[in-house]
């Protein structure tokens, strides 16, 4: 019977623990995709993701990282308060890029409860047009 007891109030406690909410900042991406569409050849494309903070403490991106020089990031340096949002900024540079399809990540290091966001640039470098 004391078994019974303490297996339900474990049950219950487990279930308690898992409804509470975590607190603290909680970074959400607008969208997991950036898609320049057609960039031409030996060009810069732009584009922008928002920031969310969905926690309830202040936000900060501490880094963003992406796969190779050819993209770019610009961001806001200061806290992100909570129910608020930033502009994410990326760009593509074309410069040396053959024709084609890209896919780049980015990766947004914060000291959310997700430390870790990867968001995606993606679009086609359109074939230079021969005269």
């Amino acid at each position: 019977m004391k078994l019974k007891l303490v297996i339900i109030n474990l049950g219950v406690a487990a279930v308690a623990m898992a409804a509470t909410p975590a607190s603290g900042p909680s970074l959400q991406l607008g969208s997991r995709e950036v898609d320049l569409g057609f960039v031409a050849v030996d060009s810069v494309s732009h584009g922008d993701v928002w920031v969310y903070n969905k926690g309830d403490e202040p936000l900060v991106i501490t880094q963003v990282f992406t796969d190779c020089g050819c993209t770019a990031t610009e961001y806001a340096k200061d806290l992100i308060a909570p129910g608020d949002s930033a502009i994410l900024k990326v760009s593509f540079n074309s410069r040396g890029r053959s024709p084609g399809s890209f896919r780049k990540a980015v990766r947004i290091r914060s000291n959310a409860r997700n430390r870790t966001q990867i968001l995606f640039v993606k679009g086609r470098v359109k074939r230079p047009v021969r005269k």
